[in-house]
């Protein structure tokens, strides 16, 4: 299940949570389309990542978040009661056939638990608390992680990432007044601050990806 939703049910408002997105999940995929072409757009307004050593196992764990993490940021802003205009023309990608399942982060080694709580605290996400999925999940990865730790660290310092962050998570406007309860709101807001800055990150890897294989060509 999805760390947002098993959050939200911790709290007590995963049945709210589930009434106000219910009536609105056959927009779901255009809305969350539309969300991936604009964070593709702000990502690819950012500098480029150097070449790194990716996998077939990193590849397909990053395609699935990027349609995931897309999703999820569409599904928290309905919650939020957030008023989307769909693009044209805008799609998901298509998800990979399957990929291994997430390690427990406690069964990790412990330098690639290291390397997955540095990242976890160096983008614009960090005083969410939140320890994002996808760095775990990478760690089945462990050179391309080891790899890739320092360049997406220097990434999400730059003021260009931290710009279009910004603009992503503030897409599409919230209602001014909102009658959800103060729990719900400061969770949702921290898991679209969070989701946000991964789909960016993870935008940020695939343009890395398409570089390096243009590079052989």
């Amino acid at each position: 299940m999805n760390l947002i939703w098993r959050h939200l049910a911790a709290l007590g408002h995963l049945e709210e949570s589930w009434q106000r997105v219910k009536t609105r999940l056959p927009a779901l995929n255009a809305q969350a389309g539309s969300l991936h072409q604009t964070a593709r757009t702000l990502a690819g307004r950012c500098p480029p990542l150097p070449s790194l050593p990716q996998g077939e196992k990193a590849r397909g764990i990053l395609a699935s978040y990027e349609r995931g993490n897309s999703m999820n940021l569409a599904m928290v802003r309905m919650v939020m009661g957030c008023a989307f205009t769909t693009e044209a023309n805008a799609v998901l990608p298509d998800a990979p056939t399957s990929i291994p399942p997430v390690p427990r982060f406690s069964e990790l080694p412990i330098c690639l638990r290291e390397i997955v709580d540095r990242l976890a605290t160096a983008g614009p996400g960090a005083t969410t608390g939140i320890r994002p999925t996808m760095w775990v999940h990478l760690a089945l990865e462990p050179d391309f992680l080891r790899a890739a730790e320092a360049p997406i660290a220097q990434l999400v310092a730059l003021p260009d990432f931290r710009a279009a962050h910004a603009k992503l998570a503030a897409l599409p406007p919230r209602p001014e007044n909102t009658d959800l309860p103060k729990t719900m709101e400061t969770a949702l807001d921290r898991f679209n601050q969070r989701i946000s800055e991964m789909l960016l990150t993870g935008l940020c890897l695939a343009r890395c990806k398409q570089a390096t294989m243009e590079t052989r060509r």
